[in-house]
């Protein structure tokens, strides 16, 4: 089974490299962040990714936590990339877009 939309819940670190990789890839995928100044940084200039490997920047969807609810379509799959602590509240958050 082929999931089609998907979603990083916390663009930060972690899941900012799974969306630009996934993104690099061709996957329809939106990173949802609490940061508004990096939402408009990806928006604006893409997403800038540093492995040991490679660099590299790649286009990606991104949306602030605040927007999600104006989001038309549902996700398949959401990756949830937050502090542990935060696994509740963003668990019950993105549950009525699954």
């Amino acid at each position: 089974m082929a999931f089609e939309k998907l979603a990083v819940l916390g663009a930060g670190a972690i899941g900012s490299t799974l969306g630009g990789y996934l993104s690099r890839a061709g996957r329809d995928i939106t990173l949802i962040d609490l940061w508004p100044a990096h939402v408009e940084a990806m928006k604006r200039g893409g997403l800038r990714v540093t492995a040991q490997e490679e660099e590299f920047t790649v286009k990606v969807k991104a949306v602030h936590l605040a927007d999600v609810c104006t989001l038309r379509e549902e996700f398949d799959v959401v990756f949830l990339s937050v502090k542990s602590y935060d696994s509740v509240w963003a668990t019950k958050f993105i549950e009525p877009y699954l």
